[in-house]
Order: C-alpha cells, then structure tokens, then sequence
C-alpha cells in the first residue's frame, strides 16, 4: 500500500487577549480665593466707615448720625479742596 501524504496540521494561533485601559481620575482644580482690597479709608476709622468707590455719593458702612457734606474729591483725596 502507498503511503498517502499526510497533510500537516496548521497549529491554531491563540489569540491574545486585551487589557482594558483603565480610565484615569481627572483631579478637580482648586479656586484660588481672590484676596479682597481693603478699601482706603479718608477719613474715618476704617471699622466704622469708609467710601465704596461710587462717583455721586459717599456711602458708609455703618451709618451713624448725619452724614458731613463732602465733595467727591475730598472723599479721594482727604483733603478739603
């Protein structure tokens, strides 16, 4: 009997497996707290009163009694023009 040619087996590649990414954690960005300027008193106590940049008028914190007339330069500057 003739030996009948034995066709090779083809070897079955195993496939590779693949590995999940793993997400990264995005960090959260703190907030800077913006730092308040103090407001340049004229001519009063800082605690009690000062002018909050306003063209027309000059308003107080705490407003106590009546109020002295004064210009908006003087509210600037401190000094009675």
């Amino acid at each position: 009997m003739k030996k009948k040619n034995k066709k090779k087996k083809k070897k079955k590649r195993k496939k590779k497996k693949k590995k999940k990414k793993k997400k990264k954690k995005k960090k959260k960005k703190k907030k800077k707290k913006k730092k308040k300027k103090k407001k340049k008193c004229v001519w009063a106590r800082p605690s009690k009163k000062h002018w909050k940049g306003r063209r027309t008028q000059v308003f107080f914190t705490i407003a106590q009694g009546p109020r002295p007339n004064i210009t908006y330069l003087e509210s600037r500057t401190g000094h009675p023009t």
